[in-house]
């Protein structure tokens, strides 16, 4: 016989972070009442994730409790993480933990762990200390460099003889003048 698996809601009120009145608005508030929970201020984004993560069977990581690790950042591209809202933890071994928004989210584990040649152990996170978590360990998304366009170029088609002009026409500081040649050295 199956036991029931106890809600979010049962969660929060069982380790008594929501009222039985909040608990009764929660309820309403459709099938994923988190958001609701918060923005009401019911129970802190951390005690509603980590009950969800309770609900889930899935360990909970509070990221001002435990800082990303160098050698778990290097293992994970900036690109993968921003695109699946993720944050390598640590690295034990041959075994990656990553904080996640959703770490049930199969095809972004299989990435990272792709990326990482590492075994992957979701973990959830809040989406504010994710979302601070990324801002602080990954450099923000830019323009390619000059040197990158040339590169993009060449693999989109262009012939490397194309790809080699381009990076010629670039001065020895990677810059284009208002003219589109070399910048001229100082």
């Amino acid at each position: 016989m199956a036991v029931a698996r106890k809600t979010l809601v049962e969660h929060l009120l069982e380790k008594q972070l929501i009222t039985p009145t909040q608990a009764e608005d929660a309820r309403g508030a459709g099938p994923d009442p988190r958001k609701f929970l918060i923005d009401k201020g019911y129970a802190t984004e951390p005690d509603v994730y980590g009950a969800w993560a309770a609900q889930e069977g899935l360990p909970f990581v509070d990221l001002n409790k435990h800082k990303p690790e160098p050698s778990a950042l290097n293992v994970v591209p900036s690109n993968v993480a921003r695109k699946h809202n993720a944050v390598p933890v640590r690295k034990d071994g041959n075994r990656l933990f990553v904080a996640m928004l959703n770490p049930r989210d199969i095809v972004a584990v299989d990435e990272i762990r792709m990326q990482s040649r590492l075994m992957v152990q979701p973990l959830v996170g809040t989406p504010t200390d994710i979302a601070a978590a990324l801002k602080a360990n990954y450099a923000e998304v830019s323009a390619p460099a000059p040197t990158e366009r040339a590169v993009a170029t060449t693999n989109q088609g262009a012939s490397l003889a194309d790809a080699m002009k381009a990076m010629a026409e670039l001065g020895p500081g990677g810059e284009e003048d208002e003219e589109g040649g070399a910048s001229a050295a100082e």
